[in-house]
């Protein structure tokens, strides 16, 4: 049996809110690969919400679909991200973050008892360009080379090599609450995103981590209340591309494609109860190649 142990400890995480100056530091133990962070901008607007609500200025359904939209903000920049600016303006919106954590990892097999501790530094910096009412395009810088962690070790001896800067996201993408065909509405949620894209599946980590950002095209579509109230579906697919070969090479073989398909269910027993169903489909045409192109003049 192979035990696998992590433990990593936040140093320190320094946040700001768009609802006030805030600092802090956390400081946190765990023992498995998630992190959990303390958004208290969207606690605040959603106690702001519920008073709406009661006084009568704000119905359930517009209250829902402004969490939704909040929700939305936080998973497209997670983290305790800095922001300036709005989602909702038609301009710019920057955001970024930077973590220092020390992390221990131990694994234990019946032949070893194997150990490892590191210092990291994560930064990542952004920028999302509304510039049409459903339209936006984005890019992110951020350190680390791995396709699911943005993380760089230290060490090296003050050497610069350990924290280069990669592109993280660059994308288009087009979302609107009112979609239509021929004037008429068919459903209640539509996204469309292409390039280096933050993933749209409903993810606890068992699709895939949740900082891995594919490449390619994603499209979503969704209804709420069908046939009964509080029951809404979503429809999700990807068309990403794995592995981009030197066909200049004999033996390069073909481009290699991830074809994802995902279908969600959520019935709402009440209005922060609720269950989720949502099996996922995975294909891969050809096997990653060796032969990648880097690409270049």
């Amino acid at each position: 049996m192979v035990c696998l142990a992590k433990c990593g400890l936040w140093i320190a995480t320094l946040f700001l809110t768009l609802n006030g100056l805030q600092a802090g530091v956390n400081a946190k133990e765990a023992t498995d690969l998630s992190s959990v962070s303390t958004n208290q901008a969207s606690a605040g607007s959603n106690a702001l919400i519920d008073v709406l609500v009661k006084k009568g200025i704000l119905t359930n359904d517009e209250a829902q679909g402004i969490e939704e939209d909040l929700l939305q903000q936080e998973q497209a920049h997670p983290g305790g991200f800095l922001q300036l600016g709005s989602k909702a303006d038609i301009g710019l919106l920057f955001y970024g973050d930077a973590r220092l954590r020390y992390q221990w990892n131990n694994a234990q097999t019946p032949a070893n008892n194997n150990d490892q501790s590191r210092y990291r530094l994560r930064v990542r910096l952004g920028a999302d360009y509304q510039f049409a009412e459903n339209w936006k395009a984005g890019v992110r810088l951020e350190t680390g080379t791995k396709s699911d962690s943005a993380n760089t070790d230290l060490g090296g001896y003050f050497s610069k090599d350990n924290a280069g800067i990669y592109v993280g996201l660059a994308y288009l993408e087009y979302e609107t609450a009112k979609p239509t065909l021929f004037g008429e509405g068919i459903a209640d949620y539509l996204d469309f995103r292409a390039g280096k894209i933050l993933q749209p599946y409903f993810n606890n980590d068992l699709l895939w981590y949740s900082e891995v950002n594919p490449e390619g095209f994603a499209e979503q579509i969704g209804w709420k209340d069908v046939s009964v109230d509080g029951f809404d579906v979503n429809l999700r697919g990807g068309e990403f591309i794995t592995s981009n070969v030197d066909e200049t090479k004999a033996t390069a073989g073909s481009d290699a494609f991830l074809f994802v398909a995902q279908a969600e269910g959520k019935y709402h027993f009440e209005k922060d109860a609720y269950v989720t169903l949502a099996p996922s489909f995975i294909s891969e045409t050809n096997d990653r190649a060796d032969t990648q192109d880097g690409g270049g003049a």
